[in-house]
């Protein structure tokens, strides 16, 4: 058992140092997941009900007869019972920005309309001093949890920190988004993310997850409609334009993809490796005539990318146009004689035009650079079996074994 930070994590907490409890008894159920008496401190060290919850049932799910948590349990659920919160009303005069009309008390989010001109307003109640600490603290403890190998369990509980501080402190919001999303509760995670674009409609970075969210659950026309505020707000931000031209290509609406990949490269119209990129995903998809078009562009910004000859080659084949594939692997070899992706291919396509002498000299120029290519040693050995050299072929295949070949290897590399 890890007895010193226990020991010094109850000192914390006898002290009034909650905060630095907090992370000696995280940093003990890190490494002891079973330590029931870290959970039980956790518990202790907490204020919100939902999780010194689930901190009592974790202690009581490793010791069922945990008598402090048995009985700290119960005065929770009673506690829990009798709690009845009510908002009582403000003496604060507030007056609207825009036609300075008096505006009526604010919502449980500090939202005020004013009924005369209709203007919004975001009403915070005044933050004592060490609250203000307190919030920048549990701030810097959130985000290095995160940080720190995603321990996002953590993290959640300095964001619940803030929010009891400040219910309407949008940053905290979304990191509980972020927080809860990749402890895969998805409908929670959204539930942030809205509150956060309630609260502040300008934060790209809430949009932009709530996208990624939305159309990871299937829901891309949400998603779409996400990405369109963010792209309000910075219309010049090619990344947001190149996931969108994602969510589109998941949703299979191709065309429209494409445009949105076209309108994010006006702002970096150099860049042939993110048209080589975008080919690749259309190759993934199966799409590819679309991804020749992006081959394209990416060649005609650098007629030397002989990774996007070889892929455009490699697409041409599977739509059925052999000779013109091989013309793409042929111009990638005169910029780059190495390349053994591409002696593999063009002797795999060689062989399934028959063409099976030709074939051999492509593996074995493989071989020269790559003598332990797997690929190369099993298809020459298969050209030299159809030829009637039944000897070699068998030791080719005796070589293709000593090594690891990729049968189902993705030529579209992202």
């Amino acid at each position: 058992m890890d007895k010193a930070n226990v020991q010094a994590g109850i000192q914390y907490f006898k002290s009034g140092n909650k905060i630095a409890a907090l992370q000696n008894f995280f940093e003990v159920v890190k490494q002891e997941p079973d330590n029931e008496i870290a959970w039980l401190w956790l518990a202790a060290c907490t204020e919100k009900s939902e999780e010194k919850r689930n901190y009592l049932y974790k202690v009581l799910s490793i010791n069922p007869n945990n008598q402090n948590a048995q009985k700290a349990l119960a005065e929770l659920e009673m506690q829990i019972s009798l709690d009845v919160k009510s908002i009582s009303p403000s003496n604060k005069i507030i007056k609207c920005p825009s036609c300075g009309k008096i505006l009526g008390n604010p919502d449980q989010n500090g939202l005020i309309q004013c009924e005369s001109c209709g203007t919004s307003v975001n009403y915070h109640q005044p933050v004592e001093i060490d609250k203000v600490n307190k919030i920048k603290q549990y701030s810097e403890l959130c985000n290095k949890a995160l940080g720190a190998g995603g321990n996002y369990d953590e993290a959640l509980l300095y964001a619940n920190n803030i929010l009891d501080i400040d219910p309407v402190n949008s940053k905290a919001w979304y990191k509980k988004g972020v927080c809860l999303m990749n402890l895969e509760r998805y409908e929670e995670a959204l539930h942030c993310y809205d509150m956060a674009s309630e609260i502040d409609s300008q934060d790209v970075d809430v949009w932009n997850s709530m996208a990624s969210l939305l159309l990871f659950k299937s829901r891309g026309n949400e998603a779409l409609n996400c990405y369109d505020k963010a792209l309000e707000i910075e219309p010049d931000n090619r990344f947001l334009w190149y996931e969108k031209g994602d969510c589109f290509r998941a949703m299979e609406k191709y065309e429209e993809a494409f445009r949105c990949y076209d309108r994010g490269l006006e702002m970096d119209p150099q860049n042939h490796m993110a048209w080589y990129d975008f080919g690749n995903k259309f190759a993934t998809n199966g799409q590819y005539q679309m991804a020749i078009r992006c081959f394209d562009k990416a060649l005609d910004i650098d007629s030397q990318n002989g990774y996007a000859l070889t892929n455009k080659g490699y697409s041409l084949y599977l739509l059925g146009q052999p000779e013109d594939a091989l013309s793409c692997y042929d111009e990638a070899l005169e910029i780059d004689t190495q390349h053994v992706w591409a002696w593999d291919d063009k002797g795999d396509i060689c062989a399934s035009l028959g063409r099976h002498k030709e074939a051999i000299r492509c593996y074995e120029m493989a071989l020269k650079i790559d003598p332990q290519d797997g690929w190369a040693w099993r298809n020459k050995g298969k050209s030299l079996a159809v030829l009637g050299y039944h000897k070699e072929a068998v030791r080719c295949e005796h070589k293709a074994q000593e090594f690891e070949v990729e049968e189902d290897r993705d030529r579209f590399t992202l």
